[in-house]
């Protein structure tokens, strides 16, 4: 009793999402052997390599879990789903006592298990695996949404899964006409998978199928952050991960040239929608993200959404300036993919004022390897900044002056901007400076 009480105060910390991977993990019989040796238990789990994962903890005499380890790749946390697995497996008494003296028959080893399986599915009849696979889609929703996406080319079957399956989840989480901070994390596992189905589509090269996936996604986490509880964070995080795999599908579509035009009016549309009222900063990161798709014959779309938006703003704050910065750094970018970065050089300049704008064109200087209008930029930004603010955290321009004198090469200037750096108070950057001056031997 002692052991399952330490277990479940130690999951009790465990972030919520990935206690919720681990739990589906461990439901999902993916804990494929658990043993213990005294006070030192381990496990295997399978993930997404062929070989399962190695998990290994550490108990104290009271059953307190003292160390813990596993080796997978994940390093987000200090905990991770295959952790979570093994532990629940514990705390159900899964785990197997070692015996002294080694079992004269010991249990096959993961690799030859996985042996033994292959070759039985292997001269498996094909109607027969494939009665099993559709009898196990129809108890296991995920399951039969996995299948449809490895197996679907087209995506219709899978965009209906994906949206039967948050439906549901809206609906299991919805408590009294409202979602919860449990409910809002438990729908954004869900709209993470569609992601990840999102990104497999990508790997494929099809761009447009993992749009329509992102698409829904974001629209659906949109309508969420106006009435859930996304205390926990997940919701942004949600969010935040489908512009960037907007991103990721978008670049991939524009270097097609399929479904350009078409793709670029639906993302245009999708910005305009008012449930992206009052999140202006994630409505111009889709504006942002869509550019990459901007060309002469589509950009006029892209001019007639940003006024669009601007009078919309112009009506709500009669004091708001017409466009703002991020209005501008949209146009910046429409320019540069619809005409090339000759005219969208000339546009930075114009517009220097923009601190985006005046980085970017710093960054251009560097790659062109021009550090003297580099190093220029940065003091001109730095004599603008008002002397109190730099005393007690350094400004972007103080690192950006660092990487020009780095990249050029000019090492007194690199080493007396490190130390200038650590004495406004970045700590890393007096270990920079010392390691600058032991190389020099100085």
């Amino acid at each position: 009793m002692a052991l399952k009480g330490e277990v479940q105060r130690f999951l009790n910390d465990v972030d919520s999402k990935i206690f919720r991977r681990g739990l589906d993990y461990y439901r999902s019989g993916m804990v494929e052997r658990i043993s213990r040796d005294g006070n030192h238990v381990t496990a295997e789990v399978s993930g997404s390599e062929e070989e399962p994962y190695l998990v290994e903890v550490d108990l104290a005499e009271d059953g307190e879990i003292e160390d813990w380890a596993c080796d997978c790749p994940y390093d987000w946390g200090p905990v991770c789903k295959h952790v979570v697995a093994a532990l629940l497996a514990l705390q159900d008494g899964k785990a197997v006592e070692m015996p002294e003296e080694p079992p004269e028959d010991p249990p096959l080893d993961a690799a030859k298990r996985k042996a033994l399986l292959e070759a039985l599915v292997g001269q498996a009849e094909k109607e027969r695996l494939a009665a099993l696979v559709l009898e196990h889609c129809q108890e296991d929703k995920h399951f039969q949404s996995r299948v449809v996406s490895e197996l679907e080319d087209a995506g219709e079957l899978e965009m209906d899964s994906i949206r039967e399956l948050v439906k549901e989840s809206i609906r299991a989480n919805t408590r009294r006409g409202f979602i919860d901070e449990s409910g809002c994390d438990d729908i954004c596992a869900d709209l993470d998978d569609a992601l990840d189905k999102a990104r497999r589509r990508t790997q494929r090269g099809q761009w447009s199928q993992a749009l329509e996936i992102t698409q829904f996604v974001l629209m659906t986490g949109m309508k969420l952050a106006s009435g859930a509880d996304s205390s926990s964070g997940s919701l942004g995080w949600t969010i935040d991960a489908a512009l960037d795999t907007v991103e990721l599908a978008a670049n991939g579509l524009a270097e097609s040239g399929n479904d350009r035009t078409k793709w670029a009016t639906r993302l245009l549309k999708t910005a305009r929608n008012p449930v992206f009222d009052g999140w202006s900063e994630w409505r111009y990161a889709l504006l942002r993200r869509t550019a990459v798709l901007a060309n002469e014959q589509n950009e006029g779309e892209f001019y007639e959404t940003l006024s669009l938006l601007s009078d919309r703003r112009w009506e709500a704050f009669k004091d708001a300036p017409r466009y703002d910065n991020q209005d501008q750094i949209v146009r910046y970018y429409v320019i540069r993919y619809a005409h090339g970065q000759r005219e969208a050089r000339a546009y930075l300049e114009r517009n220097l004022a923009i601190d985006e704008f005046q980085l970017l064109l710093i960054r251009d200087y560097m790659e062109e390897g021009d550090y003297v209008s580099a190093e220029r930029l940065c003091r001109e930004r730095l004599e603008k900044e008002e002397p109190e603010k730099s005393w007690y955290r350094p400004s972007r321009w103080q690192y950006q002056l660092y990487e020009v004198y780095r990249d050029a090469g000019q090492r007194e200037k690199q080493i007396q901007q490190a130390r200038n750096l650590a004495l406004m108070g970045d700590k890393n950057f007096s270990q920079i400076t010392k390691e600058l001056l032991m190389e020099d031997e100085r």
